[in-house]
């Protein structure tokens, strides 16, 4: 489903992820241009991130699972993207 904005920047569409009755995932997608405004109001949200061993990724541990995106602005074929998974 399309959707308007994700934390104040034009977003394309949301998925959810479910394993049986329980929530497992969320993949929010957004326009790349905006790549840093999303990192920074995640990381305003859930505090600092630390690096996934890939040097790649960005991770912050919450007591619900964990969220990931690139940590840096995705090249044109590759989506750009938030994905919280449970644990």
């Amino acid at each position: 489903s399309q959707i308007a904005s994700f934390n104040g920047a034009p977003a394309s569409y949301a998925a959810v992820f479910f394993r049986g009755r329980h929530l497992s995932a969320v993949k929010m997608t957004y326009q790349r241009a905006h790549h840093n405004y999303v990192l920074a109001s995640v990381t305003a949200e859930l505090g600092a991130p630390s690096k996934d061993p890939d040097g790649a990724t960005w991770r912050w541990r919450t007591d619900l699972g964990s969220v990931f995106m690139a940590a840096t602005k995705p090249d044109p074929e590759t989506e750009a993207s938030v994905i919280w998974m449970g644990q």
